[in-house]
């Protein structure tokens, strides 16, 4: 065999075995594209989840100080009392199942005007 035989035989060799890793990633350019478009959607969710989540942040921070203000505030607090807790009966202790008629009396007395307080 001549020089040039060996050479092109080396190089047929070569070349057989580059075919075959070329053919083994054929399927390299189309998964970078759907990957692209795939990465690219989950970052529009991403995007789209944390509006939403400023959105709910938002909302419970309202919810947040109108607890803070209804907690703080006596008088709506005695005025749930009152009315705001049917069904919660037993579970009230025994001082207040007792004071509770009497003054839900008293309050209907001083919006009628029934009753004076003096101070």
């Amino acid at each position: 065999m001549t020089q040039f035989s060996v050479a092109l035989s080396q190089a047929a060799q070569k070349n057989h075995e580059l075919l075959a890793t070329l053919s083994q990633t054929d399927y390299a350019a189309p998964a970078l594209i759907q990957n692209t478009a795939y990465v690219s959607d989950l970052k529009v969710q991403v995007t789209a989840t944390e509006n939403e989540l400023k959105k709910l942040h938002e909302i419970t921070e309202e919810e947040r100080k109108d607890h803070v203000k209804y907690r703080d505030s006596t008088l709506k607090r005695f005025k749930h009392k009152l009315g705001g807790q049917k069904g919660k009966g037993k579970f009230a202790s025994k001082q207040e199942k007792e004071e509770l008629p009497s003054l839900s009396l008293m309050i209907r007395w001083l919006c009628q005007g029934k009753l004076d307080v003096c101070y």
